[in-house]
């Protein structure tokens, strides 16, 4: 029972769990264009979660190189290990997708840098996206959307009902990231004006319910897909309205990093063992 306690608490800590969540959301983007074949891209956004997630952890905070050798020596034994492999594998299956598919990458690549790096300005200082009031949540979710949905679907760019799904996407992780943001609001510093410490709680999950509502409702303008996607959807809206709903500042330790995290998970599932039978 130690082993497996020990092998979860590893997974969250790694951000092994997310990336697995970000894998997940690539493969749901991939079942609504039917495309079978998508295991380098799948793949490749699971070692580039991985790695980025870790390479934000280390280079946050960081403001000058003795600060960087503090925060990485405080990482745990197995995080350069952690890095080494998910660069390499993130950089081995780039070469077998190609050069223009990988170019659509580049925002969320910039999203990324600007989340953990000072490149815009504020009260005339530098500070990172993260560090820019109101920007963190929709950077994030920028990220997550163009990597999960628009990288796997670039060969349907011209289809509205892919740009629906990217507005979907974008509004359904801000919902998701409301939750840690809830978690984290007796941490946070003032000057990072999250949503719960402009707002409040109560209003921040009010927020939250109207992301997942514009979610939803996007589920019902797509034309060329059918319907065959809107059970698939409502049940994601209900499970991730009920995370919505219980947050709070006192949660249990793992219910942001892992049950909310699970969502994309809870997500294909869903389609794999579920839907696929009503059809």
């Amino acid at each position: 029972m130690k082993l497996v306690d020990r092998f979860f608490k590893f997974c969250i800590n790694s951000n092994i769990h997310v990336s697995v969540a970000g894998m997940s959301f690539v493969l749901v983007s991939m079942y609504y264009y039917k495309i079978g074949a998508g295991f380098n891209s799948s793949v490749f956004v699971f070692f580039s979660t991985l790695f980025s997630y870790n390479f934000i952890r280390i280079f946050e905070g960081a403001k000058s190189y003795y600060d960087l050798k503090t925060l990485f020596n405080r990482q745990p034994g197995y995080m350069p290990w952690l890095l080494i492999i998910s660069l390499a594998g993130l950089l081995y299956l780039a070469l077998l997708i190609p050069v223009l598919e990988l170019i659509i990458l580049i925002p969320a690549g910039f999203l990324t840098f600007a989340y953990v790096f000072p490149i815009v300005k504020y009260r005339k200082q530098w500070v990172s996206l993260r560090d820019y009031p109101g920007l963190k949540l929709l950077s994030i979710a920028m990220a997550w959307a163009i990597v999960t949905l628009l990288f796997p679907l670039q060969d349907y760019l011209d289809k509205p009902d892919v740009w629906i799904l990217f507005v979907q996407r974008i509004f359904l992780i801000m919902a998701l990231v409301i939750p840690f943001d809830i978690r984290d609001l007796q941490y946070d510093a003032s000057y990072l004006n999250t949503l719960p410490q402009r707002v409040g709680i109560t209003k921040s999950i009010v927020i939250g319910v109207l992301f997942l509502l514009v979610f939803l409702f996007g589920s019902f303008l797509q034309t060329s897909l059918g319907q065959n996607h809107l059970p698939a959807d409502l049940f994601v809206f209900m499970i991730s309205l009920g995370f919505l709903i219980k947050s709070k500042p006192n949660q249990s330790k793992y219910y942001a990093s892992f049950w909310v995290e699970s969502v994309p998970i809870f997500w294909l599932l869903f389609i794999l063992f579920v839907e696929n039978r009503i059809n």
